[in-house]
């Protein structure tokens, strides 16, 4: 997995593509473990909000839907915030279904 940049003792680290990147920038076997689930959690947060801005205006007062389509996204964005409670492992991750 390539990480595009990642913190780690202070320091941005950027363009670590094999093994020996990430040795280099002494990070240890076990750090990296660390350091990719939680570049794996920021992606699912940053795509997860995507998907709340995206859907935003299903919860506005002027929307055109009924309140049973209404009341059905606002269950869909629910289980979008809570996604990263929901599941615990960022590799087992089941987006919700966007309502019809």
């Amino acid at each position: 997995m390539e990480i595009p940049f990642f913190e780690f003792n202070g320091k941005k680290h950027y363009g670590l593509n094999t093994d020996d990147d990430w040795s280099v920038r002494g990070v240890s076997d076990a750090n990296k473990q660390i350091v990719i689930v939680d570049c794996l959690w920021k992606a699912i947060r940053t795509q997860r909000n995507q998907h709340l801005a995206t859907s935003d205006w299903t919860q506005t007062p002027d929307t055109p839907l009924s309140a049973e389509i209404r009341a059905e996204w606002a269950t869909y964005r629910q289980a979008l915030r809570d996604i990263t409670i929901t599941f615990t492992d960022p590799d087992a991750i089941v987006w919700p279904p966007q309502p019809a």
